[in-house]
């Protein structure tokens, strides 16, 4: 009797899988270079201080990936498929579909989202570009623009 309860109890309130504790792939928005290099599994093509690269085969096709840290922290990730065989994008926007919300959709681009990442999906006759960016990162291109509005200003009243 107590094994069947435990077993109902397992079943009606799962532990949440380590899956759900990622934005993307093994990784969390905000990780710094140095666990971003421990977590992927792939041998990095290309590290530099704003970017790590990667090129596998996903789906039978050479796919690369690309990490981009602002102030060594984990900001946006980006598939980048070159030679897109069509079979293949209708499996990544189907696996989109079933995973993120659907925004907005047009003739050459999806826009998905969940509570942490927009993922901007944009394609053409032979490639496909599939961003995922933290949400923070909204917050980042605002400060950013606007140091630069400010710096601008000042440029330009040093030379008035």
């Amino acid at each position: 009797m107590k094994k069947n309860l435990f077993i109902l109890i397992l079943i009606l309130y799962p532990k949440p899988s380590l899956a759900d504790s990622f934005d993307f792939r093994s990784i969390t928005w905000g990780m710094p270079r140095v666990e971003v290099l421990a977590a992927e599994k792939l041998k990095p093509l290309k590290a530099t201080d704003d970017y790590i690269s990667y090129k596998f085969s996903l789906f039978n096709q050479e796919v690369f990936l690309l990490y981009e840290f602002v102030s060594n922290n984990l900001l946006s990730a980006k598939y980048v498929y070159e030679n897109l065989k069509k079979e293949n994008l209708d499996k990544i926007l189907d696996i989109l579909e079933l995973k993120y919300e659907k925004r907005k959709a047009g003739s050459d681009f999806y826009l998905y989202e969940n509570n942490s990442t927009i993922i901007e999906v944009e394609y053409g006759n032979d490639y496909l570009k599939v961003l995922y960016k933290s949400k923070r990162i909204q917050d980042f291109d605002l400060e950013k623009e606007k140091r630069r509005s400010e710096n601008e200003k000042k440029h330009l009243l040093s030379i008035f």
